[in-house]
């Protein structure tokens, strides 16, 4: 979900822009629209930044440029204006900013978006690689970066119940049963984790200690392992893995 908001001096070509953002594929929900700078600056002061903001305005508004800075905000804007206020307001944000005329051609608005997508998707992509660096490898990796439909999330390993491959994806599950994707495959999630609490129990699926509810022999040399939440899945560990599981699992 891409949270926007539109501050412009026209209520009417507000609304003609949210209509067209509206009818986008892109999964949006616009926050709030805004026809001066203090009712946005009052808004910014109590709500979570968005993720993008369009600003129109038919002359630049130095306000804006105080307004962000005290916010302290690195929402990316799209401005629509004539090419005097792109030279106006070229090296002032310096956050990144896209520039579409105000005609309103759903064309621009498009292209807006894939802008914003390509500098998110820049950014996740740096801000995934600088968080797991951080993290203490001599410990074990303490978080790791999932995502939830548009959202990225560090999640608690000790929150992890276990992870599991469908149709060459990755998932996870968490102790309360919520699931989000992972952009691992089992082999690198099993190297990068503390081997101490994490176990490969099947070809499928690495469990975490932390998740296992119970378990308990087959015969024939397997074991079932039942995982959180309850009721959880059933794992069946192979007579070829299981005396490496009751290793593990004894510390």
């Amino acid at each position: 979900m891409i949270k926007i908001i539109i501050a412009g001096e026209n209520n009417n070509d507000n609304d003609l822009l949210a209509n067209l953002l509206s009818k986008n594929e892109q999964l949006l929900y616009i926050s709030g629209t805004f026809r001066d700078l203090d009712s946005l600056s009052a808004w910014l002061k109590k709500n979570t930044p968005p993720d993008l903001i369009f600003a129109d305005f038919k002359k630049y508004h130095p306000g804006l440029t105080q307004i962000l800075s005290e916010q302290d905000l690195f929402s990316p804007i799209v401005f629509m204006g004539d090419d005097f206020l792109r030279e106006a307001a070229t090296g002032v944000f310096q956050k990144g900013f896209f520039w579409i005329s105000r005609s309103f051609e759903e064309e621009e608005i498009v292209a807006a978006l894939k802008w914003y997508l390509r500098l998110r998707d820049k950014f996740l992509a740096q801000f995934i690689s600088r968080f797991e660096a951080r993290q203490d490898n001599s410990a074990g990796n303490r978080r790791l970066v999932v995502r939830k439909g548009q959202e990225y999330i560090p999640l608690v390993l000790d929150n992890i119940s276990y992870f599991y491959t469908e149709s060459h994806l990755t998932f996870l599950i968490d102790i309360h049963g919520n699931k989000y994707f992972v952009d691992k495959p089992l082999i690198q999630l099993q190297e990068m984790l503390d081997r101490k609490i994490f176990f490969r129990a099947t070809k499928s699926h690495l469990v975490n200690l932390n998740g296992i509810s119970k378990f308990k022999n087959l015969g024939k040399g397997k074991i079932e392992i039942i995982m959180l939440p309850e009721p959880g899945i059933s794992l069946s560990v192979s007579p070829h893995n299981a005396p490496v599981f009751k290793k593990w699992i004894q510390g």
